[in-house]
């Protein structure tokens, strides 16, 4: 059975060349491209989640910054709510992690998450939330 045979341009300084190449050579060139293409996307994916990591680093570090639990709390809730492109949401942490990342006491912290569902701001069930 004979191998057939693709021409490839080649282009150089001088004058256009061409080569050919095995079906075999042609097909590891594209094993090679779809290789690298599924690489690169999963540096794609590696970059945006170093992005989400910083963004919430920087807004943990804003958090630190506010004064009131209130503002803790609706400044982090903003945030998820803008990160996940939805007023509907859920929060990666329970009810004590999420005070130990807001650096506010659990109790003052639930007391307010209440007054905020109470005004009217916010639903919530667990760890889901709703900004209204």
């Amino acid at each position: 059975m004979a191998k057939k045979e693709i021409e490839v341009k080649k282009e150089t300084e001088q004058t256009p060349e061409v080569e050919t190449v095995s079906q075999d050579q042609f097909k590891q060139l594209q094993e090679s491209l779809e290789a690298l293409q599924t690489e690169l996307e999963q540096v794609k994916k590696a970059k945006e989640e170093e992005k989400d990591q910083y963004m919430r680093v920087l807004a943990e570090y804003d958090n630190y910054r506010k004064r009131t639990t209130k503002e803790k709390i609706m400044t982090y809730l903003m945030s998820e709510a803008k990160r996940a492109g939805s007023n509907f949401f859920t929060i990666p942490y329970n009810r004590q992690e999420l005070a130990d990342y807001l650096g506010v006491e659990r109790s003052a912290m639930s007391a307010e998450l209440g007054k905020l569902r109470d005004e009217g701001l916010i639903e919530f069930q667990k760890s889901h939330f709703k900004m209204i």
